[in-house]
Protein backbone atom coordinates (compact mmCIF):
# COMPACT_ATOMS: atom_id res chain seq x y z
CA UNK A 1 0.00 0.00 0.00
CA UNK A 2 1.35 3.41 -0.99
CA UNK A 3 0.07 6.83 -0.14
CA UNK A 4 0.06 8.99 -3.23
CA UNK A 5 -0.92 12.47 -4.31
CA UNK A 6 -3.13 12.73 -7.39
CA UNK A 7 -3.89 15.57 -9.75
CA UNK A 8 -6.64 15.16 -12.31
CA UNK A 9 -8.62 17.08 -14.86
CA UNK A 10 -11.92 15.98 -16.41
CA UNK A 11 -13.42 18.29 -18.97
CA UNK A 12 -16.09 18.39 -21.63
CA UNK A 13 -17.98 21.08 -23.50
CA UNK A 14 -20.30 21.53 -20.53
CA UNK A 15 -18.14 21.09 -17.44
CA UNK A 16 -14.67 20.91 -15.96
CA UNK A 17 -13.50 19.32 -12.74
CA UNK A 18 -9.97 19.73 -11.44
CA UNK A 19 -8.49 17.94 -8.47
CA UNK A 20 -5.15 19.06 -7.12
CA UNK A 21 -2.99 17.45 -4.46
CA UNK A 22 -5.61 14.92 -3.32
CA UNK A 23 -4.40 12.20 -0.97
CA UNK A 24 -5.10 8.70 -2.28
CA UNK A 25 -4.10 5.09 -1.64
CA UNK A 26 -2.52 2.91 -4.35
CA UNK A 27 -2.74 -0.81 -3.61
CA UNK A 28 -2.79 -3.82 -5.94
CA UNK A 29 -3.35 -1.69 -9.03
CA UNK A 30 -6.23 0.25 -7.48
CA UNK A 31 -6.33 3.95 -6.59
CA UNK A 32 -8.85 4.90 -3.90
CA UNK A 33 -9.76 8.42 -2.75
CA UNK A 34 -12.70 10.60 -1.77
CA UNK A 35 -13.98 13.54 -3.80
CA UNK A 36 -16.86 15.68 -2.46
CA UNK A 37 -18.31 12.80 -0.44
CA UNK A 38 -17.98 10.31 -3.29
CA UNK A 39 -15.72 7.27 -2.95
CA UNK A 40 -13.67 6.82 -6.10
CA UNK A 41 -11.90 3.59 -7.05
CA UNK A 42 -9.81 3.39 -10.22
CA UNK A 43 -8.61 -0.07 -11.24
CA UNK A 44 -5.57 -0.01 -13.50
CA UNK A 45 -5.20 -3.01 -15.79
CA UNK A 46 -2.74 -3.58 -18.62
CA UNK A 47 -4.99 -2.20 -21.37
CA UNK A 48 -8.10 -1.17 -19.46
CA UNK A 49 -9.25 1.19 -16.72
CA UNK A 50 -12.33 0.70 -14.55
CA UNK A 51 -13.68 3.75 -12.70
CA UNK A 52 -16.24 3.38 -9.90
CA UNK A 53 -17.79 6.41 -8.18
CA UNK A 54 -20.13 5.61 -5.29
CA UNK A 55 -21.90 7.18 -2.34
CA UNK A 56 -25.11 6.44 -0.40
CA UNK A 57 -27.28 7.66 -3.30
CA UNK A 58 -25.65 6.29 -6.44
CA UNK A 59 -23.05 4.03 -8.01
CA UNK A 60 -21.52 4.76 -11.41
CA UNK A 61 -19.16 2.32 -13.10
CA UNK A 62 -17.29 3.26 -16.29
CA UNK A 63 -14.90 1.03 -18.23
CA UNK A 64 -12.35 2.22 -20.75
CA UNK A 65 -10.51 0.14 -23.33
CA UNK A 66 -8.86 1.60 -26.44
CA UNK A 67 -11.16 1.80 -29.48
CA UNK A 68 -13.98 -0.13 -27.75
CA UNK A 69 -17.49 0.65 -26.59
CA UNK A 70 -18.18 -0.93 -23.20
CA UNK A 71 -21.51 -1.08 -21.35
CA UNK A 72 -21.90 -0.61 -17.58
CA UNK A 73 -24.52 0.80 -15.18
CA UNK A 74 -25.45 3.93 -13.31
CA UNK A 75 -27.50 2.93 -10.28
CA UNK A 76 -29.72 5.36 -8.36
CA UNK A 77 -29.93 3.40 -5.12
CA UNK A 78 -32.91 4.99 -3.35
CA UNK A 79 -35.13 4.72 -6.42
CA UNK A 80 -33.86 1.30 -7.49
CA UNK A 81 -33.20 2.62 -11.00
CA UNK A 82 -30.47 1.27 -13.28
CA UNK A 83 -29.42 3.26 -16.33
CA UNK A 84 -27.37 1.63 -19.07
CA UNK A 85 -24.14 3.56 -19.62
CA UNK A 86 -21.81 3.11 -22.58
CA UNK A 87 -18.31 4.50 -22.89
CA UNK A 88 -16.83 4.73 -26.36
CA UNK A 89 -13.09 5.07 -25.75
CA UNK A 90 -11.37 6.98 -28.53
CA UNK A 91 -7.93 7.12 -26.88
CA UNK A 92 -6.45 5.47 -23.80
CA UNK A 93 -2.86 5.96 -22.73
CA UNK A 94 -1.65 4.34 -19.50
CA UNK A 95 1.86 5.04 -18.22
CA UNK A 96 3.80 4.45 -14.99
CA UNK A 97 2.27 7.32 -13.04
CA UNK A 98 -0.88 8.34 -14.85
CA UNK A 99 -3.29 7.95 -17.70
CA UNK A 100 -5.19 9.92 -20.35
CA UNK A 101 -8.62 8.98 -21.67
CA UNK A 102 -10.65 10.56 -24.44
CA UNK A 103 -14.17 9.15 -24.57
CA UNK A 104 -17.83 9.66 -25.42
CA UNK A 105 -20.55 8.86 -22.91
CA UNK A 106 -23.98 7.44 -23.84
CA UNK A 107 -26.84 6.91 -21.38
CA UNK A 108 -29.65 4.54 -22.40
CA UNK A 109 -28.34 4.75 -25.96
CA UNK A 110 -28.46 8.57 -26.10
CA UNK A 111 -25.28 10.60 -26.57
CA UNK A 112 -24.50 12.54 -23.38
CA UNK A 113 -21.13 14.28 -23.89
CA UNK A 114 -17.48 13.89 -24.92
CA UNK A 115 -14.82 13.93 -22.21
CA UNK A 116 -11.09 14.15 -21.70
CA UNK A 117 -9.81 12.70 -18.42
CA UNK A 118 -6.18 13.06 -17.34
CA UNK A 119 -4.85 11.78 -14.03
CA UNK A 120 -1.30 11.65 -12.69
CA UNK A 121 0.11 10.67 -9.33
CA UNK A 122 3.28 10.79 -7.32
CA UNK A 123 4.43 9.17 -4.10
CA UNK A 124 3.77 11.09 -0.93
Amino acid sequence: MSKIIINSNVFSKNEEERLTSVLAILKDGKINYKNNGINVCITLLKDKIILVRENDDMKLTLEFENNKTLTTKYIIKQLGIEVRVETKTKRLIINNNGFEIEYELFMNGEFSDSFNYDLEWRDL
